[in-house]
């Protein structure tokens, strides 16, 4: 993207393009605008990745830091940062570990 701010809409998710479908985001969004006064702003940041494994989120791997920077670029001008919606897929659902 541009990095301009854009009215949400389906898909919210570029990473695969092909398999873009629809996700838990601005359905959450939605809800959450009904709690908070009228014209406010919520900011969706977007960072799925297909087919990762929650390990490959890790606080040290490059998907975190990418995420953490996007959550900070959302805030900047005084923006803050309410909630944090997670929605891992099942790439490693079998896995003991995960």
């Amino acid at each position: 993207g541009d990095g301009a701010w854009k009215p949400a809409a389906h898909p919210l998710h570029s990473d695969k393009p092909a398999k873009a479908g629809v996700g838990p985001g601005l359905a959450f969004a939605r809800c959450v605008a009904g709690f908070l006064p009228t014209g406010s702003t919520i900011r969706l940041v977007p960072r799925a990745v297909g087919g990762t494994a929650i390990a490959d989120w890790g606080p040290s791997s490059e998907l975190f830091a990418g995420a953490v920077q996007a959550t900070r670029d959302a805030a900047a001008g005084g923006a803050q940062v309410a909630g944090v919606l997670w929605h891992q897929g099942e790439s490693d659902c079998g896995s003991e570990a995960a």
